[in-house]
């Protein structure tokens, strides 16, 4: 439908449609004559679909910028009483005064149980239009009873002297909830008769106000009602826009994530934009500003445990996500937390500590930890590792004595780089490396947590071949003839584990 926006832009063919340039006087002429003929057919009742596929635009069309409304509902079919709290100039509604106080932890405010309010969730049975949007407290009333009059009860009770009355507007279309809120401020006084003020409430009839007389009082008072958008917060929303329908697999999965530094912490927030909402994240260290060149967490986290605050920033993300954050090693994490690892369905260790790994491989081997991946980088990010530990296998089928991947793709010679101070080594290479690995990491995952993945093997993602040539690398054998006259760099490559007394390895 095209439409004139907020800021006086006349949009008249959506944005992602393309046109060739340069635009004409008679192209323009002519969607302006069909936008007319579109507008008539609207008003005529011909085209009235146009007005639920733009419903976010004409609901607050004609109102003043004012306040955003979010919603954390799990419901969006059952009219009921919700809560709400004001942040700023946005207005947060969720099922309960809990759920309000927990996201708002999240988010990192604090509020008082006093100010949190009712608020009414409404479900109409067929949808809005134009004419049906109310303007002020006489129409809201109306609106209610004649669309939704178990609702009008709901309303009544939220009713407060100088605060604001809270409706979220839901309808279905396309097989969507579409939403809309109004935000009706109750005001002491109002004007009646003209030019003089009429108290809205008596001293002695402000505790229990009859329904009736608290109808009619707002029926006169025609307080205005501001029209404000919604947007969903809850992850089957936010998720669904991002990554499409996530199987139940990936929805249920339970992750512990050991090792919350560049690579770890990317593969937990990958993790969590792809769907898995339930992680334990483990980790002893501070973030420093030697981190952020390459971690996801910037410099607002300084000096904070990089495991609590990864979950942090997750949740600020995720509200009804549940992540736990342990700021240790992940040896006294279990001895404190047994069932920690017992609970989890899979286990990711980005760590890059042989020692470390080894000790959580003899704990897989054992049946004491569930299947395990195992991530890495090899010096200077030329190549990255994913190495995937089921019950039939183990890592030592991967990794030599030395902690050093059987597959290795390139050598680098030289020292490691360092700062004056006791192992303070570092490795300069592009952040867009650990990414690569990150991502490659997480596909295993999901394909283990969705079947496609069941017995041990290795995924090798082999960087960019200036990047070896810049650091002197010398391409292992193996890798040669699959680098350069095979797939190429810039590649994942599959290979399935198998016990080292085999010398080849079996390309998937």
């Amino acid at each position: 439908m095209p439409h004139l926006e907020s800021d006086g832009v006349f949009c008249l063919l959506p944005s992602s449609m393309p046109i060739r340039l340069p635009v004409t006087g008679e192209l323009a002429v002519y969607l302006v004559k069909e936008a007319v003929k579109v507008y008539s057919d609207a008003l005529t009742g011909a085209n009235r679909k146009d007005y639920l596929d733009e419903f976010g635009t004409y609901w607050t069309l004609d109102c003043a910028a004012g306040s955003s409304v979010y919603v954390w509902l799990g419901d969006f079919v059952q009219t009921r009483t919700v809560y709400t709290v004001n942040v700023a100039t946005s207005v947060m509604v969720a099922d309960s005064a809990e759920c309000v106080e927990d996201w708002m932890k999240k988010l990192g405010h604090q509020v008082k149980r006093q100010s949190i309010r009712k608020a009414t969730f409404v479900r109409l049975k067929e949808p809005l239009y134009p004419e049906d949007y109310p303007s002020n407290s006489a129409e809201l009333l109306r609106l209610l009873f004649h669309r939704c009059p178990d609702a009008v009860e709901m309303v009544l009770t939220s009713v407060r002297l100088g605060e604001d009355v809270v409706v979220v507007w839901c309808f279905e279309h396309d097989g969507q909830p579409v939403m809309g809120a109004t935000i009706t401020r109750v005001q002491h006084q109002f004007p009646h008769p003209r030019n003089r003020g009429q108290t809205f409430l008596s001293g002695r009839n402000r505790v229990r106000v009859p329904a009736n007389v608290l109808t009619n009082r707002l029926s006169q008072a025609r307080f205005p009602s501001k029209r404000a958008s919604v947007v969903r917060v809850d992850s089957d929303f936010l998720v669904r826009r991002t990554a499409g329908d996530v199987a139940d697999a990936v929805k249920n999965l339970n992750v512990v994530v050991v090792g919350c530094g560049a690579l770890g912490a990317t593969v937990a927030m990958l993790l969590a934009q792809a769907g898995v909402r339930k992680m334990s994240l483990i980790d002893g260290d501070t973030l420093t500003y030697q981190n952020i060149g390459r971690h996801i967490l910037g410099a607002y986290y300084i000096g904070r445990n990089k495991a609590e605050a990864l979950r942090d920033e997750i949740n600020t993300r995720y509200v009804d996500y549940s992540i736990l954050a342990f700021a240790s090693k992940w040896q006294l994490a279990r001895e404190r937390n047994a069932r920690l690892f017992e609970k989890a369905d899979l286990v990711i260790s980005a760590t890059g500590d042989w020692i470390s790994e080894a000790e959580l491989n003899a704990l897989l081997e054992a049946a004491e930890v569930p299947p395990t991946i195992f991530a890495w980088l090899e010096r200077y990010g030329v190549a990255g590792h994913a190495t995937f530990v089921s019950a039939d296998s183990s890592l030592q089928w991967a990794l030599n004595e030395y902690g050093e991947a059987m597959c290795q793709v390139a050598k680098v010679p030289g020292d490691t780089p360092r700062e004056a101070a006791c192992g303070a080594f570092y490795q300069p290479f592009s952040a867009a490396a650990s990414a690569e690995v990150a991502a490659m990491t997480v596909s295993l995952a999901i394909a283990a947590a969705t079947s496609e993945v069941t017995t041990g093997q290795t995924w090798t993602w082999v960087g960019q071949y200036e990047n070896l040539l810049k650091t002197g690398a010398e391409i292992k054998p193996f890798w040669r003839p699959l680098v350069f006259d095979g797939p190429g760099f810039q590649k994942v490559y599959r290979h399935q584990l198998i016990p080292p007394s085999n010398e080849a390895v079996s390309q998937q």
